[in-house]
């Protein structure tokens, strides 16, 4: 959860920068990894510098694709989940946050990668 740039939840902050620091291992695997978040594209790109972000941030504000994905929403913000999808655009893992297991590890992520 991205509430504006410098504005992290304080249980996905560690996990953008973990995500964003095994961005390089995803693409050796053969994925293309990005996040979404459901700021405005100026308030994005600000993150994407704050941040320091390598990989793709997409922008959506109207919060559909979350919607999509059944990601739930808390304090007026979508929550955040992280898919995996095989090269068909089927859904092979999915992992939605929870207070008791936040968010999926890049390692998690990864080795699910291996089984695709």
């Amino acid at each position: 959860r991205i509430f504006a740039a410098g504005v992290y939840c304080p249980f996905c902050y560690p996990h953008i920068l973990g995500i964003n620091q095994a961005y390089a291992q995803f693409r050796q695997a053969g994925a293309e990894l990005f996040m979404l978040t459901s700021l405005g594209r100026r308030e994005a790109q600000a993150v994407v510098e704050d941040l320091q972000l390598t990989l793709p941030l997409l922008a959506d504000e109207t919060g559909q694709s979350f919607k999509t994905y059944f990601t739930g929403q808390a304090l007026g913000a979508p929550l955040p989940g992280q898919f995996v999808l095989d090269v068909q655009g089927r859904l092979r893992y999915a992992h939605l946050f929870s207070f008791l297991d936040h968010n999926a590890a890049p390692e998690t992520l990864l080795a699910v990668l291996e089984t695709l």
